[in-house]
């Protein structure tokens, strides 16, 4: 199978309905499309990506994992600090949530400050710049990651907090503007409270969720940026 590849390097589409450890599948295929359960017109969807004439745009809502050794127990339900979910790994894994290449080099920069200091009654407007540098029409779901570094308890790495899709055509350019309020950054402690600490949170929007993995495996780099609760 190897031989063969090197020959004619193959593309891989595969058709699941959850995540799958599939680490030699990535050493030997040129591509992977994960088409999930696709449908009546999924035949038709998997062929305008194989062919070129639309720019994957999916972005995965889970991690894919090297292998099953690094799930945790099938009845362990402790999150913190176990393996249940992308927020509290620390390994190496396959694919990081929200990770999803396409067609098109998408550039994420910041528009202004990269520092913004936040009441805790009060609302900050974060605006990014995302540019489309290739030649296709490209949906890119921007997705923002916040993180509170410091906890007294255990918290997130980072956590998802929202998304936006935008449809960018070829060499365009669009300003974006997420609103961050207090709910956006509070923490749940050990007694199931949400609170919001003060002090520095960090903030990343970009591609995928800020696993390193998304940048090595062809992501754009993320703006970064800090919020100072008062």
């Amino acid at each position: 199978l190897r031989k063969a590849c090197k020959e004619k390097p193959p593309i891989v589409v595969i058709c699941s309905g959850s995540a799958l450890a599939i680490p030699e599948l990535h050493d030997l295929a040129d591509a992977i499309v994960w088409a999930w359960y696709p449908g009546e017109q999924g035949g038709n969807a998997v062929a305008d990506v194989l062919f070129g004439d639309v720019s994957p745009s999916g972005k995965l809502p889970v991690t894919m994992y090297n292998s099953t050794e690094q799930l945790a127990d099938f009845e362990d339900y402790n999150i913190s600090g176990s393996k249940q979910t992308y927020r509290y790994f620390e390994g190496e894994v396959l694919y990081p949530f929200g990770f999803g290449l396409s067609y098109n080099n998408i550039k994420y920069t910041a528009t202004g400050s990269t520092y913004y200091k936040m009441k805790r009654d009060k609302t900050v407007g974060i605006e990014v710049s995302v540019r489309n540098n290739g030649n296709m029409t490209q949906n890119e779901a921007v997705q923002l990651y916040v993180a509170k570094p410091g906890t007294p308890f255990p918290s997130p790495k980072y956590a998802l907090k929202a998304i936006q899709n935008i449809t960018l055509q070829p060499s365009e350019e669009k300003k974006i503007t997420f609103s961050i309020d207090s709910d956006d950054l509070k923490q749940v402690n050990m007694e199931g409270e949400s609170v919001l600490l003060a002090g520095e949170y960090k903030i990343w929007i970009g591609q995928a969720s800020p696993a390193k993995e998304s940048v090595e495996k062809g992501c754009a780099n993320p703006v970064e940026l800090i919020i100072n609760v008062e």
